[in-house]
């Protein structure tokens, strides 16, 4: 999904993700990946660059996996880290509470925070129909 700058504060491009991103050694502070690296992501989570491929230096339990992650996307895709909010809020923009992610890391830690809010939203959904209907029989 596309990132909304409008709930970040002006200075999010120009100061606080490039600050992030320098302290963090420009790699996922969960997985370790390097910014801008190419390859493939298998199963286990692990990521090989063309060269791992090319060297053999593959375990045996991820081969398979980079063999179809090769043949569904045979161009390596690249990594682009992502600056989380680890209390999963857009208030708290101190950097203690970021930290540079890639993609697949960022969306596993918002996971849980994001399962809730959407059932909140089905929730709110739900009795906002329900008033609509409630309020519809009383009027006829």
């Amino acid at each position: 999904m596309p990132i909304d700058y409008s709930k970040y504060p002006p200075n999010w491009l120009t100061e606080i993700r490039p600050r992030i991103l320098e302290r963090d050694g420009h790699c996922c502070k969960f997985c370790g990946i390097a910014d801008r690296r190419l390859g493939w992501r298998v199963p286990s989570g692990a990521f090989y660059t063309p060269d791992d491929f090319a060297s053999a230096h593959i375990p045996s339990k991820d081969l398979n996996g980079l063999i179809k992650a090769m043949n569904r996307r045979p161009n390596p895709y690249q990594i682009i880290l992502t600056v989380a909010h680890l209390d999963h809020g857009l208030i708290n923009h101190d950097d203690g509470n970021l930290a540079a992610l890639c993609q697949r890391c960022h969306l596993n830690h918002d996971r849980a925070a994001t399962a809730r809010q959407r059932s909140q939203s089905r929730r709110y959904s739900r009795k906002k129909k329900q008033l609509h209907l409630d309020f519809l029989s009383l009027i006829q």
